[in-house]
């Protein structure tokens, strides 16, 4: 499995999806691929690394309790006993999409994915700040992610906290940023760029821990990004709207590249295969982790303001894509961080690291060079321990 996983995925495409579980004729042959792959079914609980629990559909109902919905807006998310270990924790149910209108080699490509992105996931379980995946098991044409249950997320937080005129001190800014920047980096470490970092997505224990969640499991099951994400675009980067773009434009010739190959048969499979490769790679290098820290930026403005920084006429946030798109490309960020962030309410260091965060690509800084800030600096010593303990705090203080 450890050599399947370093092959490049043009060489396994396309995958055998044509096959069905005899034992489960009822899964479709995507399910029954994940379904035969040595890294689902299992969980291992971080209290008892050495002890691999089995996962199958009976045990599904034998073993597990639920407890409670903590989520159902796109994706059921519940709160289950894991009865023979006693962990309590949250199982978001993503279904697993029956290819019909894509090709073979299309829907390989999502699955392998798929595979590699649990991988990624596994490996970030012992970092501190990120949500431990205790591991993916496959229930009824549904990937079920299992993962360590948290309390709040930032998106709750910061709604509670407006609701009561609240404000939100440079000290648990500086505990947010600090955590979502560790989890980052040890994202870089396993070359992940997370692209969806939102409120919704930074998550709190009562006890004070911060954790990012969700590593794109989800974005690669959907059939279509721009449709489903609309919300996410609030916290895409400039550039990336210049990718999707530059992509959408190739898959168009490339659709057309294929159908006079159909018509005319005068251009090879492979040829088009290889041009196909050659343009999805093209794209997806054009943006880097500076997009997360983009993403960072506009959720601290959103923090702070109880909002994203993008209204209509009406003073709304738009729901039309090519309006929301408009808004990002033209952003003022100067003025919006000196709204967000007053004089007198926050440090110059805040108002540097943000408007760093929001700069244009080119002279946007990475990691690194946020390390060097003056807010990094002056914040970045403060222990992991000690974070929690404002941020603790801070929350009773809101009793929330």
């Amino acid at each position: 499995m450890a050599e399947f996983l370093k092959m490049p995925i043009s060489k396994l495409l396309p995958l055998n999806l044509k096959s069905v579980d005899s034992n489960n004729p009822n899964l479709s042959p995507e399910a029954t691929f994940l379904q035969n792959n040595p890294d689902f079914n299992k969980l291992i609980f971080p209290n008892n690394p050495n002890q691999v629990y089995k996962f199958d559909s009976k045990l599904f109902k034998t073993d597990f309790t639920e407890l409670c919905i903590l989520g159902a807006s796109k994706y059921a998310v519940k709160s289950f006993k894991h009865s023979p270990s006693s962990n309590i924790l949250a199982i978001k149910f993503l279904p697993i999409p029956h290819n019909r209108h894509g090709t073979d080699e299309d829907q390989s490509r999502r699955l392998l994915e798929l595979v590699r992105e649990i991988k990624n996931i596994r490996s970030l379980s012992h970092v501190p700040n990120v949500v431990n995946c205790y591991g993916v098991c496959l229930y009824e044409n549904q990937a079920l992610i299992c993962m360590e249950q948290m309390d709040l997320s930032l998106k709750e937080v910061y709604v509670k906290v407006h609701e009561q005129n609240g404000t939100f001190p440079e000290e648990f800014l500086a505990c947010i940023v600090i955590a979502m920047l560790n989890a980052l980096i040890a994202c870089k470490a396993q070359q992940v760029i997370h692209r969806d970092i939102k409120p919704d997505n930074v998550l709190l224990r009562r006890n004070g821990e911060i954790k990012l969640s969700d590593f794109g499991e989800a974005r690669i099951l959907e059939d279509s990004l721009a449709s489903t994400f609309t919300g996410t675009l609030c916290y895409w980067p400039p550039e990336r709207f210049e990718v999707e773009n530059e992509a959408t434009e190739n898959s168009q010739i490339e659709d057309q590249q294929k159908n006079e190959a159909t018509e005319n048969d005068q251009i090879e499979g492979q040829q088009v295969e290889n041009q196909t490769t050659q343009s999805t790679t093209s794209t997806n290098k054009k943006y880097d982790v500076r997009a997360d820290i983009w993403s960072l930026g506009i959720v601290l403005i959103e923090i702070a303001t109880g909002s994203v920084p993008y209204k209509d006429r009406k003073g709304n946030v738009p729901n039309n894509i090519i309006l929301l798109q408009n808004l990002i490309l033209n952003l003022d960020s100067n003025k919006v961080v000196e709204e967000a962030f007053p004089v007198g309410s926050f440090s110059d260091e805040t108002r540097e690291f943000i408007r760093l965060c929001l700069n244009k690509v080119k002279s946007r800084p990475k990691y690194d060079g946020l390390k060097q800030t003056r807010f990094y600096q002056k914040y970045g010593s403060i222990s992991y321990q000690n974070q929690n303990n404002i941020v603790e705090k801070w929350l009773q203080s809101y009793k929330l």
